[in-house]
């Protein structure tokens, strides 16, 4: 398992596992690029399961890691939409609010 880095100042303000999360994502985006599904001028999305966010975070359940990606997308730290083209699809795809990435390590 990879090792963790956050910013413990932001873990004070919208807490830990959030700020955890947030930053594993914005890892992924950032250093496995053959995971973003859709780029634009201004972000880049990942297309990431439930399940695959598992492998990430072997330490949570499934039900956490959907409590905190409700919590961080209910706050809008966190930006997620259906970017699929077949309707069937119901994969999300999830980038950090332009506002946060400032709070992230890189």
């Amino acid at each position: 398992m990879k090792e963790i880095h956050f910013n413990p100042e932001l873990a004070t303000v919208i807490g830990l596992k959030e700020a955890v999360f947030m930053q594993v994502l914005n890892d992924i985006i950032t250093f496995e690029s053959n995971r973003i599904y859709h780029s634009d001028q201004r972000s880049e999305w990942l297309r990431i399961t439930q399940d695959e966010f598992l492998e990430y975070f072997p330490f949570w359940s499934k039900k956490t890691i959907r409590t905190i990606i409700k919590s961080c997308t209910d706050s809008n730290y966190v930006l997620k939409e259906n970017r699929n083209s077949d309707k069937m699809d119901m994969t999300l795809s999830y980038r950090i609010a332009p506002s946060m990435i400032k709070y992230l390590k890189k």
